[in-house]
């Protein structure tokens, strides 16, 4: 029977499953897998995080060459209907102890805003730090705030679009934090990495919970240095 095995602190080998058109890449993907695990756990270490990474975050790993064998996949694991509409741009989740995910090439061509140098082990390690979070918070899931956090959360622990520069007024902050729909990741990033500038994650984690935790927010990015 196939089991979990410790690499190292913090990284683990779960049982893989290919696509038959993938399977010949098999090593890459399983060395990926490990790297995504030892980004997490750098992230871990820096933030004082390092016992919540001591046991695996999944047991299996299934990777998808083809989008509706993805979607299938994951509606098989949740138990949802066959007709329940997964949005086209979901690449990876990490649910019931099983990490999910397109492949490295179907995920460039789904999303291509996020390629960038290891988007794909980002990409693994950015649900992975979801799970994190939620370690985080002792299993608290309604504690993990709002979208914009817990999505920039995981996009700041994975490390993603680190290189993009660009400047966000107050204004536009407002408007990303202000909206409860999904949009561009690269503005989460832009927009957790200027807070951060101002509080620290774990004030940010901790407070997330708030009802005003957006208003909170605004007054110390909005305060002078």
């Amino acid at each position: 029977m196939l089991k979990v095995i410790k690499i190292e602190e913090g990284v683990f080998k779960a049982p893989l499953k290919l696509s038959e058109k993938i399977k010949s890449e098999k090593e890459l993907y399983s060395e990926i897998i490990l790297d995504a695990q030892r980004r997490i756990r750098r992230f871990a270490e820096e933030n004082k995080w390092k016992d919540l990474v001591s046991e695996p975050f999944f047991k299996g790993v299934e990777i998808y060459s083809e989008k509706r064998d993805f979607d299938n996949g994951l509606r098989r694991c949740l138990n949802l209907h066959k007709d329940f509409i997964i949005p086209e741009s979901a690449c990876a989740a990490l649910e019931n102890e099983i990490l999910f995910s397109v492949s490295k090439e179907l995920y460039r061509k789904i999303y291509p805003e996020g390629d960038e140098p290891n988007a794909f082990e980002k990409l693994l390690a950015h649900e992975i730090a979801h799970r994190l979070h939620i370690r985080v918070l002792e299993g608290n899931e309604d504690a993990m705030g709002p979208i914009w956090f817990f999505e920039g959360f995981a996009i700041y622990a994975a490390g993603q679009f680190e290189e993009d520069k660009t400047k966000l007024t107050k204004t536009e902050i407002k408007k990303v934090i202000s909206t409860q729909d999904r949009i561009s990741y690269r503005k989460y990033a832009l927009v957790i990495r200027k807070i951060l500038k101002k509080i620290t994650l774990h004030e940010a984690v901790m407070n997330a919970f708030r009802e005003d935790f957006n208003d909170w927010i605004l007054e110390n990015v909005m305060r002078e240095p």
